[in-house]
């Protein structure tokens, strides 16, 4: 007998069980939270606020943030009962001791009580009018109070409240302004408030409507949910069962179904008169009930004594058993033609038909419980492969087969061919059934010993494709060669799982490698994605707009039809598909099963997959959408850590290293699948895609004005191309004011303009040196040629006169005249070279200051007798050329003198090299001698002068000394420094 599920599946109404939403919660024992929380609302900026007992917390979809009042102000007080947004974007705080209204830069805060024992404000309301009312509520004390022209103008007895206290406000869409307090509601008609009683007694905690519009209100009683009928509050009744101890929150949400928070029972859902229960127990951060909130997203928000919960839809709904399902281990998957979808599981196969669930089992006929295989033929007739054989289903029981197919073994795969033939694959061979016999058998070892996953038929050619775990395709006829494909021909490698045809003749393979595509004999594969496990793909349905859904281990990746004809187009080009994950309710098998089929597309379009904790639906035309871009925020902007103001004309302090900018989005459905880019103009030149980062870092910016941009899109890629962005300015250092660069720039010139100062100095100095030394050399040579060849010539001119006259008196003594004459003139001629020599000689051509000094000597001593040595000391060096040019002059003179006028028979020149600072030169000569007082009245006639003149040109010293029969000593010291530095 069957087991028959008779309340309604829930997965297949529009209104899911609680448990099939998708659950997030935030726990107060787990340190998300300050403290218990009493309030919710959504500012217009899509801010959500969360009141607590410690004061108001801001949620940007990660964190709860405390909320700063502006600077000078406060709220009354720190524990918030109640909270509202108004149209214009304020948002209005209702606390213990008075309620405050928020804007961006102000608030305003009225008192309504003076004591722990007056009122606090337990709602506020703002109308279609704009009219903002609060509800106030202490002990023996309480109003309903309207804000107007910054005062607080409250309604009490003498309006016709006949108890203290003000608990909830409520506005029916009539317009009517309604307030519940102790024992019933009160409706404001022209100025007076009209009580209506409660059936049940209890004060009335918060307002909704029924399906027909009735205003339903909750007591916290037992009985405490009544609906308000021709003017009078009765019991609301809920279906036969269903009970709802303790209502105190209600909320009717955009889909009709009303959300019912209660003291200590936990949430409760009614819709369509079908109610569920959600409790601490099924994971609710709390039994306390404080307050539900819908957002603008559809997101419904729980507040508990023990957390914050939020409610979502899922793309993806489970069915699993505790919608009614014999197992949550399914194993195969398949749609009827007469719009039934079975489930096979390990307890039983399951048909779910107009909303009910149905369990065959072994006393149905079948040969075991566990089902490991479905299929159903084009006939209608189902196929089902248990753990202990086959059968199928004739209708009302299930049948053995003939004998032949109840000894197949366990089946693998199934297919029926063009000609109605049904083909298994069985352990013992590939086996086809026609007319209830078997019409073919073929053994695995025409297929390399290996079983078929997979099959499909070929209505185009007739035959089937048969997938086997080696990676290779199969096309097999009962008349046909078999044509094999693979890797070769494009195929990917690994497991064939599943074979699907398309529509246009194109099959679909589903390999470990990704999906393949063959057509007129070309395969073609299509990568999913770059992690390998995301590319093994376990089932292909496809939908009724042509694109295929592929279940792999990351979800249910879907290629639209257009998607997949452009990439069938071109292989080359790069399709991104739409992934549903677990965040969306898809929780796939980590690898295939092995069963078939472990996919299937009902009659309704609603496509099934077989996943970890029973059977997966979606639907592709009802897929909850999220049309509304989020919006988007700065949150804090950080310099080396520490925190600044938002505010216009930001100005961050010089030499900032580190910039950080936290940014938010502010959509609630799946915060973790918002997406950012940003861009700070001035730095970045494009967009950076950042995925689900929700921080900026930027390190050593330059001093300059910024821009910082970002944008971001929601868990459905609906952009704010908008965004939000945020001026500032990184102030610079001094050293990079522009009044610094000018003073730097004028400084440089200064320094240039002195350079070249120097320089144009330096160099008419070194112009006069040598302006000077020309003059020197032209003195001294016209100085030589007056001592020398200009005295010599005069009295060559005096001989030639006194001759004359010799020859006329006596010709054979002018024979001897003419001798010295001729001797006279060859000393000239040799005195004359020495000086050409020595114009010739203005700089050395040897480096070497010693050697140079020996060349020179001897040059000057040719062929005479005269001996001529050199001796050097001290550490040798290279002189400058100035210093040397000069040394090597005074050595010629001084040379040149002794051989004049000395008549030495040895000139010794000693070089002194003094601790690398000076040079010192000593001539000596063992001629005759001289006078040195008498020398020095001869004008220079032996050359002192000018040796003297060279030594005070280059900063040296200069001695000599003489005395008739002991030669002749000349000393120059003189410093090597100071002529480096005049070098050029």
């Amino acid at each position: 007998m069957s087991l028959l599920v008779c309340a309604q599946l829930m997965a297949l109404q529009p209104g899911r069980n609680i448990e099939q939403y998708a659950h997030t919660r935030w726990r107060i024992q787990d340190g998300q939270l300050p403290g218990m929380l009493y309030a919710v609302a959504q500012t217009r900026n899509g801010n959500l606020w969360i009141g607590t007992e410690f004061g108001l917390r801001r949620f940007d979809g990660t964190r709860f943030l405390p909320w700063q009042p502006p600077q000078g102000r406060h709220l009354p007080d720190e524990y918030i009962n109640s909270l509202a947004a108004a149209h214009d974007g304020s948002l209005w705080i209702g606390t213990r001791t008075g309620v405050s209204h928020w804007t961006a830069d102000a608030l305003e805060s009225y008192k309504t009580s003076k004591g722990p024992t007056g009122p606090g404000v337990a709602a506020i309301l703002e109308d279609r009018s704009r009219t903002v009312w609060i509800g106030t509520v202490g002990y023996k004390s309480g109003e309903l109070c309207r804000v107007e022209s910054h005062a607080l103008h409250c309604y009490g007895p003498a309006n016709g409240q006949p108890a203290p206290g003000v608990v909830s406000i409520f506005e029916s869409p009539s317009g009517e302004l309604w307030a519940g307090g102790a024992g019933g509601v009160s409706c404001l008609r022209r100025g007076v408030l009209e009580f209506v009683p409660t059936s049940s007694g209890g004060t009335v905690e918060s307002f909704a409507e029924d399906d027909a519009g009735h205003h339903l209100v909750s007591t916290g009683k037992r009985d405490g949910l009544n609906q308000m009928v021709d003017g009078r509050l009765v019991p609301f009744s809920l279906p036969p069962g269903n009970e709802v101890v303790g209502p105190r929150q209600l909320l009717r949400d955009r889909d009709g179904g009303l959300w019912i928070g209660t003291w200590a029972q936990g949430l409760f859902h009614l819709y369509q008169g079908r109610v569920d229960r959600f409790t601490q127990a099924e994971g609710l951060s709390g039994d306390d009930v404080h307050s539900l909130f819908e957002d603008r997203e559809g997101n419904i928000w729980v507040a508990t004594g023990g957390g914050l919960d939020r409610f979502r839809d899922y793309a993806v709904t489970t069915v699993s058993k505790h919608e009614g399902l014999s197992s949550n281990v399914v194993g195969s998957v398949a749609a009827s033609k007469t719009g039934a979808v079975w489930i096979g599981t390990q307890s039983g196969l399951n048909r779910i038909q107009d909303n009910q669930i149905r369990v065959f089992s072994q006393r149905d006929g079948l040969p075991s419980n566990s089902i490991m295989a479905i299929f159903e033929d084009r006939s209608g007739r189902l196929w089902v492969d248990t753990y202990r054989g086959l059968a199928y289903f004739n209708g009302t029981r299930f049948d053995r087969p003939v004998p032949l197919a109840q000894s197949m073994g366990r089946i693998g795969a199934a297919a029926e061919d063009r000609d109605g033939a049904i083909w298994f694959s069985s352990e013992h061979g590939l086996i086809a059934i026609q007319h209830d016999r078997v019409a073919h058998s073929v053994p695995w070892s025409q297929f390399a010993g290996q079983h078929a996953w997979a099959m499909e038929p070929d209505i185009s050619r007739g035959g089937i494709w048969l997938g086997f775990p080696d990676g290779r395709l199969a096309h097999y006829g009962p008349a046909q060669t078999i044509e094999w494909y693979g890797g070769a021909e494009g195929l990917g490698h690994g497991l064939i799982s599943d074979l699907h045809a398309g529509r246009d003749q194109t099959l679909w393979i589903a390999t470990e490698k990704g999906l393949g595509r063959l057509r007129d004999g070309a395969i073609h594969t299509l990568t999913i994605a770059s992690d390998p496990p995301c590319n093994r793909i376990h089932a292909i349905v496809e939908d009724r707009s042509a694109a295929l859904w592929l279940d792999t281990p990351c979800g249910l990746v879907v290629f639209s039809a257009s998607d997949l004809t452009r990439w069938s187009q071109n292989p080359r080009i790069k399709v991104q598909p739409r992934i549903y994950n677990n965040q969306d309710g898809m929780l796939s098998h980590p690898t295939a099963s092995g069963y078939f089929r472990l996919a299937a597309r009902s009659n309704d379009g609603r496509l099934w997959f077989a996943v970890l904790n029973g059977v997966a639906v979606v639907d592709p035309e009802r897929i909850p959408a999220n049309p509304l871009p989020p919006p988007v925020e700065i949150e804090e902007i950080r310099a080396d850590r520490k925190a600044f103001p938002l505010n216009s004309g930001l100005t961050l302090p010089a030499l900032t290293r580190e910039l950080e900018i936290d940014y938010a989005a502010l959509s609630f459905v799946a915060p973790e699948k918002v997406l950012f880019r940003y861009r700070l103009e001035g730095f970045d030149r494009d967009w950076e895609d950042v995925g689900a980062r929700r921080q900026a870092i930027y390190t050593n910016l330059r001093p300059q004005h910024y821009r910082f941009r970002v944008i971001a899109c929601n868990n459905d890629g609906i952009w704010n191309s908008e965004g939000t962005s945020l001026d500032f300015i990184i102030a610079p250092a001094f050293y990079q004011t522009g009044w610094f660069f000018a003073l730097c720039c004028g400084c440089l010139f200064l320094l240039s303009y002195t350079g070249y100062r120097l320089r144009v100095g330096y160099v008419e100095n070194n112009l006069k040196m040598t302006f000077d030394a020309t003059l020197a050399e032209r003195t001294r040579i016209a100085r030589e040629l007056h001592d020398t060849l200009l005295q010599n010539i005069t009295g060559f001119a005096l001989h030639l006169d006194g001759l004359m006259k010799t020859v006329v008196k006596d010709p054979h003594s002018a024979i001897g005249i003419l001798r010295d004459l001729r001797k006279q003139a060859e000393e000239w001629l040799r005195e004359t070279r020495e000086s050409v020599w020595d114009l010739r000689a203005n700089e050395s051509e040897v480096p070497d200051i010693v050697a140079a000094l020996s060349a020179a000597g001897k040059q000057i001593v040719g062929e005479s007798p005269v001996g001529f040595r050199i001796g050097a000391a001290g550490r040798q060096q290279a002189v400058p050329s100035v210093l040397q040019e000069q040394l090597v002059r005074i050595e010629q003179e001084a040379v040149r003198n002794a051989l004049r006028h000395g008549g030495p028979a040895e000139i010794r020149v000693q070089v002194a090299f003094v601790r690398g600072k000076r040079i010192r030169m000593l001539i000596r000569d063992d001629g005759c001698g001289f006078d040195l007082e008498q020398a020095w009245q001869k004008n220079g006639h032996y050359g002192l002068a000018t040796m003297r003149e060279r030594a005070q040109q280059i900063g040296g010293e200069f001695r000599v000394s003489s005395q008739p029969g002991r030669g002749t000593e000349i000393e120059v010291n003189a410093p090597i420094a100071n002529h480096r530095k005049q070098r050029h």
